[in-house]
């Protein structure tokens, strides 16, 4: 008989927060990014979403973009630009 053994790690609830902040930030780009198409028929510039999402605040009042490394953040907005970018062509 082998036995198993879970171990939980406060490195596992720091993903989690990661991850729910990561796809916040993409879901509120996306929004941003959808309505901008739809009432000027143009998409957004890099620049331009980038400023705006310095600025928007999520549900509980906090700017998504300051709660993860910058880098990170700027990956988020130009792979969510390429997506749109391919689908709108």
């Amino acid at each position: 008989m082998q036995l198993t053994y879970k171990f939980k790690s406060k490195l596992d609830e720091d993903i989690k927060y990661f991850c729910l902040v990561s796809n916040n930030l993409y879901n509120q780009a996306n929004y941003l990014i959808k309505k901008e198409f739809e009432d000027n028929n143009k998409l957004i510039r890099y620049n331009d979403l980038d400023k705006l999402m310095k600025v928007t605040k999520n549900l509980e009042g906090q700017i998504n973009y300051y709660l993860l490394k910058s880098q990170t953040n700027q990956q988020i907005l130009k792979r969510l630009l390429q997506i749109q970018q391919a689908i709108n062509v």
